[in-house]
Order: structure tokens, then C-alpha cells, then sequence
């Protein structure tokens, strides 16, 4: 077995390396499949809901085979929680693949305020005053045709660092072996501005608050799957665990883990602020 896809939420695709191998009867006569097709490879009707935990069902078993393949015939056994990764490999793993837009962001806004700082510099020497719309640094910006320029750059910092929790969201449960999408969806919720209904604000809880919300979402998503009949799994599921998982997110998770933001951040100021540049170079090495 090559890989295993879902297709429509409704049929398990198949590519097997060699087809003329595999028992198409026998598997049609299996408990719970409906049909097989052999069409783009070898598709497996289960019907709704029952794909989903199919095909995780089966990527269980594969990576054990990967694993147990790939292993040197006198590797020592490995500790289950070593399998399982520790929780730094967890957080590089959910925070590697947005460094590149973090990087284009930091670089980007770094050159832009080297930018804003000369404008401020040049606009001061020459005496330039501000207008109703501008001030005196983007009116010297503006004789130079660098407005534009800046302000583009200001946009891509902004896009990338204010949706970060989205992107967060996403990686973190695709690590955690949640549907993506729905990891979007829990940052996203953390960003919106409606939040002040909820005695809470945009943001609350940072990074920290979504990747635990996350945490919190598989296993809501796990323990609903069991209970819900499979003809409705494809509504229910996803639904239910999203408006649980958004309700302890807003009224507890949210909350706590904004103070552990809070205080996180207060501590990192006042170690620059008491040790200047030694202590930024600590934090920076670490």
C-alpha cells in the first residue's frame, strides 16, 4: 500500500504498487464496505463518517510499518514516549514551517523602519511640516515615491504577525493529528474583534492559548467520533467540537493562559530592561 486518501468523505482511494495482488472480492465482502471501484487507482466505498477513521486507522499502522522497516536489525527499543516525540520536537515541528513568512515579515519591517527612520531624520533637517493626512517622515516618503513602497512593506508585517494565530492554528493540528482546517478555524476565533461580547479580548492567551485550545480540540474531536452514529459523523463531528472546544477556549483556556502570556512577556522586558544588551544577548541565544 502506497498511500490512502479521502475522497468525497464518502471512499477511501487506494494505490497499491501491485494491483493484481490484492483480493478486490474479498475486500468488497468486508464488514461495512459498500463497494469497490477500481477507477484512479482502488476505491473503497465505506460510506460517511466511517472514511475518516479508516484512513487514520490505517496511517496508524503504516507509520508502525515505516518505523519497524527502517529500524537496524540491533537498534535498542526505543522508550514509547521517544515515539512519541518530546514537547520541544512537538513545538519546532508546529512553528518551522511558518518561520519562512516570519522571516519575510521581520526582514521586511526591519528594512522599512530603517526606512521611516531616515524619512524622519531628512524631513526634520529640511524642516518639513505634516499634513492633515500625513505626516512630515510620509510627505518626504512622498517626494521620493517611497510611500507606496512603505507602506506595502508595513502590510506584508502586518498580514503575516497579526494573522499569526491562524497559521499557528493550522500547523498545530496538523501536528497533532487534527483536521487542519479546523485548527485555522480555533485561531482565527482567537483573533476576532467580537471577543468583547465574551469579557475577553483579540489575542488573549497569544500563541499558547491556541496551540493548548488544539490540544483541547483532538481530544474532543477523538471522544465525539466514538459517540456519534457514522451516517451523521461528517455534520456532527467537526460542528460539535469546534462550538465545545471555542467555549472552553473563550471562558477558560483564553484567560489562563493570558496571564502565563502576560507574564512571559513582563518577564523578558524586565531582564532588558535590568541587564540591557547582556541580557538580550541571552534571550537571543537561547
Amino acid at each position: 500500500l502506497l498511500y490512502l486518501v479521502l475522497y468525497g468523505r464518502n471512499t477511501c482511494r487506494t494505490t497499491y504498487k501491485d494491483l493484481s495482488k490484492v483480493d478486490k472480492k474479498a475486500i468488497g465482502e468486508m464488514d461495512g464496505v459498500l463497494s469497490v471501484i477500481e477507477k484512479d487507482g482502488l476505491q473503497v466505498v465505506v460510506g460517511p463518517g466511517v472514511c475518516n477513521k479508516l484512513c487514520a486507522a490505517i496511517n496508524e499502522i503504516l507509520s508502525v510499518d515505516r518505523a519497524a522497516s527502517t529500524a537496524a536489525p540491533d537498534a535498542p527499543d526505543v522508550p514509547e514516549e521517544k515515539k512519541k516525540g518530546n514537547f520541544l520536537k512537538i513545538i519546532s515541528d508546529i512553528f518551522v514551517p511558518v518561520l519562512p513568512a516570519m522571516i519575510a515579515g521581520g526582514i521586511v519591517q526591519g528594512l522599512n523602519n530603517v526606512l521611516k527612520s531616515v524619512a524622519e531624520a531628512r524631513a526634520a533637517a529640511a524642516g518639513i511640516a505634516a499634513t492633515e493626512t500625513l505626516t512630515a517622515a510620509q510627505v518626504w516618503l512622498q517626494n521620493y515615491h517611497l510611500l507606496n513602497l512603505s507602506n506595502l512593506m508595513g502590510l506584508i508585517y502586518a498580514c503575516v504577525f497579526n494573522f499569526l494565530a491562524i497559521y499557528v492554528g493550522y500547523t498545530a493540528a496538523k501536528r497533532l493529528s487534527v483536521d487542519p482546517v479546523l485548527g485555522a478555524l480555533i485561531g482565527c476565533i482567537t483573533l476576532s474583534g467580537d471577543l468583547t461580547k465574551f469579557g475577553t479580548s483579540a489575542g488573549k492567551g497569544g500563541l499558547i492559548g491556541v496551540i493548548i485550545s488544539i490540544l483541547v480540540l483532538k481530544y474532543i474531536y477523538k471522544f465525539i467520533q466514538k459517540i456519534i452514529p457514522n451516517q451523521v459523523a461528517v455534520i456532527f463531528v467537526p460542528t460539535l467540537s469546534v462550538l465545545i472546544t471555542a467555549a472552553l477556549m473563550i471562558t477558560i483556556l483564553m484567560p489562563v493562559c493570558g496571564v502565563l502570556s502576560d507574564a512571559i512577556v513582563s518577564g523578558l522586558m524586565w531582564i532588558l530592561d535590568k541587564t540591557g544588551v547582556f541580557g538580550g544577548f541571552i534571550l537571543a541565544a537561547c
